[in-house]
C-alpha cells in the first residue's frame, strides 16, 4: 500500500526502476493471505495509473500472468479488486490494442464467471471491467459479443428492488460501450431489446413488451444519468437509423437538461444559503 501511495509523486524514478518495483509487488500477488494480494491489486491498479503509458508497454506481460488469475481466487472482495486494478490498466491503453488483445480469452472467460458470483458487488465490479475491456479492445471484442451481450440484457432484467438498480446501470453502460466497440453491423440484431429495456426502466414510449423491470420513480435513482449517456452512444452507433427513436427519447434529455441543481453559497460569515 505505501508503495502504491508513492506512485504518483515518484513517477520519474518509479518509471526508471519499474523492473525492480514489480520485483517487490507481483509476488504478493500470490501471497497465502487475502489481505496481502488484496493489497498487491491496489498497487498494481494504483501503478497502472500513474505510471502510463510506461508500464502498459513495458510490463504487459508481466502484469496479466500474475493478475488475471485473481479474479478465481476464492476470496470475492480480491476477486472485485484485481477486476478494478484491470480497469485501470486498460483504461490507459488508448489505440494500442495490441497490448490487451493476447490476454482477452483469458480476461473475458474469467469475467463471466464473475457475472455469476452470487456477491452483487462482484457483478457489479465484473460489468464495469467488461466495459473497460470492450472499449480497449475495440473491435476485437467482437469475437466475445455473442457470448457476452445475453448476459448483460439478462442483468438488466435483474430483481426489481433498489439494491439491483446500480447493476442495472452498469449493465446498460456496458452495453452500450460494447456497441460501441463492435459497430453497427454487430449491434443491431440486439438493438430493440436493449432500447425496449431502456425505454421501459425510463417509461418513455409505448412498451412492446411487458418486462419485469422496475421503472425509475425516484429523482435519486442512478439509473437515470447512466440512461442518458446510453442513449447517446446507441445514437453514435446506430447513426441515422436512431432518428426513428428521437421521438421518444429527446423529452425526458431536454428534461433533464433543464433542471436547475442545488447549491450553496456560502458568504464570508460563513453562511450558508441554499440556492434553487
Amino acid at each position: 500500500m505505501a508503495i502504491s501511495s508513492i506512485a504518483e509523486g515518484c513517477e520519474k524514478y518509479m518509471k526508471a526502476e519499474l523492473g525492480k518495483v514489480l520485483d517487490m509487488i507481483l509476488p504478493c500477488l500470490n501471497d497465502p493471505h487475502p489481505r496481502v494480494r488484496w493489497a498487491a491489486c491496489n498497487a498494481v491498479g494504483q501503478l497502472s495509473t500513474d505510471l502510463a503509458p510506461t508500464i502498459q508497454k513495458n510490463a504487459h506481460e508481466r502484469i496479466m500472468h500474475a493478475l488475471v488469475p485473481l479474479l478465481e481466487t476464492p476470496e470475492p472482495r480480491v476477486q472485485a479488486h484485481a477486476a478494478a486494478a484491470l480497469v485501470n490498466f486498460c483504461e490507459a491503453i488508448g489505440s494500442e490494442v495490441e497490448i490487451i488483445e493476447p490476454y482477452l480469452d483469458g480476461i473475458l472467460e474469467r469475467l463471466l464467471g464473475l457475472l455469476r458470483s452470487d456477491k452483487r458487488y462482484v457483478q457489479e465490479q465484473a460489468v464495469t471491467t467488461i466495459a473497460t475491456v470492450a472499449d480497449a479492445a475495440a473491435e476485437k471484442f467482437i469475437k466475445y459479443y455473442d457470448h457476452i451481450m445475453p448476459l448483460l440484457i439478462a442483468a438488466m432484467q435483474s430483481g426489481s428492488g433498489k439494491e439491483f438498480r446500480i447493476l442495472r446501470a452498469k449493465a446498460i453502460e456496458c452495453a452500450t460501450l460494447i456497441a460501441l466497440a463492435v459497430g453497427k453491423e454487430t449491434f443491431s440484431k440486439d438493438a430493440m431489446a436493449l432500447m425496449q429495456i431502456m425505454a421501459q426502466i425510463q417509461c418513455i414510449g409505448p412498451v412492446l413488451i411487458r418486462l419485469n423491470i422496475a421503472s425509475i420513480t425516484e429523482t435519486d435513482d442512478p439509473q437515470a444519468s447512466y440512461l442518458i449517456t446510453a442513449w447517446g452512444r446507441i445514437c453514435r452507433t446506430l447513426g441515422s437509423q436512431f432518428a426513428q427513436f428521437l421521438p421518444n427519447v429527446m423529452p425526458p434529455l431536454l428534461e433533464s437538461a433543464a433542471l436547475k441543481p442545488d447549491f450553496a453559497i456560502i458568504d464570508g460569515t460563513g453562511i450558508s444559503a441554499c440556492v434553487h
